[in-house]
């Protein structure tokens, strides 16, 4: 059974409390050591004992680590006390988390785009699209010199496991010279632990870098420590903090939604399978996955041909290569999230997948729980429209207009089929989305690593000083 340790640096500390992480299962596939908060301690000492040789490193440098580290990523990787192969890391990904294996090897590749291309991305943060502002600390605009300062060089993170891809958010903050204290799901500890030892092994200074996994006291004790933070969270888990820690960067659920404008003369069946596509996406747990669609005209309709044609998606194993359903390891998960459709339904929905999948979403298949895909159809003003379950779940409704335009507001991603440029110009200006794709070839989920997601990084991260 592998050991994960804490790291601090380059050193590994092996703790008596230990977390199990177990298989989908129940078997336990890793220890995870439990970091005290006297680790967080040593972290922060050592932290700033090395602020200046951080601050100072030479960007170009870090560039060509982090170019170093993609290739290591996807070899044979140290990992505790058992070096894995990359095959081996996605299949215990999946195995500890249930997401299909094709969207792990999807987030995998994510994360070898950005080590590889890290030195463009960083251009594109830059507020003069260069990468010597990262080592001057200055750029012209026009003739007039302008200071571009790191606010706190520490930042505690807070990860979560429902998708691979979120560490590509703190890696950025890496790369960008700020020292990374990270706390992992302990669900998913595996991929924060390889892309830390492969930028080691790469060559990073140990001085940029803690994994220390925890409890929820040593969330507390990390943000209240670093002088900047990057939380992932439900909605009750931000709110919880946002009072205690107004400085942290949080992302919570996406809320992403899908705009059908009918009177544009759509194809339905093209948007009908671009709806299901972006349900679906990352196995329907990602904040970038279609939780709610929005057709000015017959949302029944396109409700009632998703749920048929997601009706037909199998159940397999999460480590077939076929699967798109995760697999969810916990009973109790499964059984509020089945309670929960059905107040929805109480409340008025009308669930559209009842009668072609015939039963409740939640079954079991060989000792192993699944939340079959769900499309619930109901009136614009019915209370819990839009909200977000972690498996592909997505509600629909029909309006128009200014009800239409309120329901798509508080958007992580809102992919818009319409050729009404007054109705893009309305969602462009609103501030409360962060993302618009327009048109069929682009889909909710589509990130470029070189455009804002939620904000550029380097505008939490730094800030201009006159000089």
């Amino acid at each position: 059974m592998i050991s994960i340790p804490l790291k601090i640096g380059n050193e590994d500390y092996y703790t008596i409390e230990k977390n199990i992480v177990t298989d989908l299962s129940g078997k336990a596939i890793a220890e995870c050591s439990m970091a005290p908060s006297i680790k967080v301690d040593q972290a922060n000492d050592m932290f700033c004992a090395n602020k200046t040789s951080c601050r100072d490193i030479d960007i170009y440098q870090l560039i060509e680590i982090f170019n170093r580290a993609a290739d290591i990523f996807k070899g044979n990787v140290l990992m505790g006390n058992e070096v894995l192969s990359f095959d081996d890391y996605i299949n215990i990904v999946v195995e500890s988390t249930g997401l299909p294996v094709r969207y792990v090897k999807e987030g995998q590749a994510v994360i070898y785009y950005y080590f590889k291309n890290i030195g463009n991305i960083l251009k594109a943060q830059s507020p003069n699209m260069s990468l010597d502002v990262y080592n001057e600390h200055m750029y012209m605009k026009g003739n007039k010199t302008i200071g571009w300062i790191k606010d706190g060089i520490d930042v505690g993170v807070i990860s979560p496991s429902n998708n691979s891809t979120v560490h590509t958010v703190w890696m950025m903050a890496l790369a960008m010279k700020s020292q990374i204290m990270i706390k992992p799901s302990l669900n998913e500890v595996f991929t924060p632990l390889r892309i830390i030892q492969s930028l080691l092994d790469a060559g990073l200074p140990k001085e940029f870098v803690c994994f220390l996994p925890g409890n929820h006291k040593i969330t507390n004790k990390i943000l209240s420590t670093t002088s900047k933070g990057i939380l992932f969270g439900s909605s009750d888990v931000i709110d919880r903090y946002k009072k205690g820690f107004p400085n942290v960067k949080y992302y919570g659920p996406g809320s992403s939604k899908l705009f059908v404008d009918e009177d544009s003369g759509v194809d339905f069946d093209k948007v009908v399978t671009h709806a299901i596509d972006g349900i679906v996406s990352y196995g329907g747990k990602g904040c970038i996955s279609i939780s709610s669609i929005i057709c000015t005209k017959d949302g029944k309709k396109y409700s009632d041909s998703i749920a048929e044609k997601l009706s037909h998606t199998h159940i397999y194993n999460p480590l077939d290569t076929k699967a798109i359903i995760p697999a969810v390891k916990e009973t109790n998960l499964c059984t509020a999230l089945n309670k929960y459709i059905q107040i929805m339904v109480d409340l008025g929905a009308e669930n559209m997948s009842q009668k072609y999948i015939g039963s409740d979403p939640y079954v079991v298949s060989e000792n192993c729980n699944y939340l079959l895909p769900t499309v619930l159809y109901m009136e614009p003003t019915h209370p819990m429209f839009g909200i977000e379950l972690p498996f592909p779940f997505v509600t629909v409704t029909s309006a128009s207009g200014s009800l239409a335009k309120n329901l798509l507001r508080k958007s992580l991603a809102v992919s818009i089929i319409s050729d009404d440029n007054e109705i893009y110009q309305e969602l462009l200006q609103d501030e409360s989305i962060q993302m618009i794709h327009r048109g069929l070839l682009e889909n909710v989920y589509d990130v470029d690593p070189e455009k804002p997601f939620e904000g550029f990084m380097s505008d939490y991260l730094f800030k201009v000083k006159t000089i």
